[in-house]
């Protein structure tokens, strides 16, 4: 058998030389700082209080009681898939996604003619998704 990547001519495509270019002088900082400002107005626009602790200080006042969350069989069910099914496939993804692009940092700057043959060959959905993540990690 002759169709496969490993007896293909390998086909004139120009990387580029991730060589010497550190990740961290590549990051944007904007986005970061946008992430953190989000979080912090989004917990300050929260109109509950996480503890009785922290409503005794914001208030000033003694906390007489505290309602725990009210739920309903189908909020059970719900809660349970979320933590049971969602966050670990979520972690998983998290982590494939890592992986895939250190792989990929690894192999254009180690081996960036089989890393064209490789990308050559990818679905172009694919091809488009995956220079979508070079160029968040800022090698193109």
């Amino acid at each position: 058998l002759r169709s496969g990547l490993l007896h293909e001519q390998p086909v004139a495509v120009q990387v580029p030389d991730a060589r010497g270019r550190g990740l961290q002088r590549e990051v944007q900082p904007g986005g970061l700082a946008f992430g953190v400002i989000l979080v912090i107005m989004i917990s300050r626009l929260s109109r509950c209080f996480d503890s009785a602790e922290e409503a005794r200080t914001e208030l000033g006042l003694p906390v007489l009681g505290v309602i725990g969350p009210i739920l309903t069989p189908a909020a059970r069910r719900v809660r349970a898939i979320r933590r049971f099914v969602l966050v670990p496939a979520t972690v998983a993804v998290l982590l494939g996604v890592t992986f895939l692009a250190a792989a990929g940092v690894v192999m254009s700057t180690n081996y960036p003619g089989r890393y064209a043959q490789i990308i050559e060959h990818l679905a172009p959905t694919t091809r488009a998704m995956w220079r979508g993540v070079q160029s968040l990690l800022g090698l193109i």
